[in-house]
């Protein structure tokens, strides 16, 4: 089992950047996604 980024698994993260751009029309690369997150919660999403 390999984790990357934000203490997310490989797959898990895989996952997370396909549901943002389907559900929600956003765009991230796996490399930023740590600093997406902490964008994301600075603005008050869960």
């Amino acid at each position: 089992m390999t984790y990357n980024v934000a203490g997310f698994k490989n797959e898990n993260i895989k996952q997370l950047i396909e549901m943002l751009k389907e559900k929600y029309t956003i765009s991230t690369y796996r490399t930023t996604i740590a600093k997406d997150i902490a964008a994301l919660q600075e603005f008050g999403v869960d």
